[in-house]
């Protein structure tokens, strides 16, 4: 599946897994175009600091694509769409 983005400003959260250990790094695609790289950084276990990563996101509230090259990670997170809330609750 191609992912789609319509919003220009948007967050990318690449994350790289090696031995269950990960690094997460967030560039933010502002609506000209310009990159700011590594404004959100983790690392550490796969799921925690993905966690970590998304809290960050969410105070961003842009829309967000998430980067990985784990296939396992990847099939976990394939088709959830979640729309965070203002008090942060997920809704689905």
């Amino acid at each position: 599946m191609k992912p789609e983005i319509d919003h220009w400003s948007t967050l990318f959260l690449a994350m790289w897994v090696q031995s269950n250990t990960c690094t997460l790094t967030g560039t933010l695609r502002d609506g000209n175009g310009a990159l700011q790289p590594n404004i959100i950084e983790h690392c550490g276990a796969p799921w925690p600091a993905l966690a970590e990563a998304l809290a960050d996101a969410r105070l961003i509230d842009l829309p967000l694509m998430i980067l990985c090259n784990d296939a396992a990670i990847v099939q976990a997170l394939h088709g959830k769409i979640l729309r965070l809330d203002v008090d942060h609750k997920a809704a689905g």
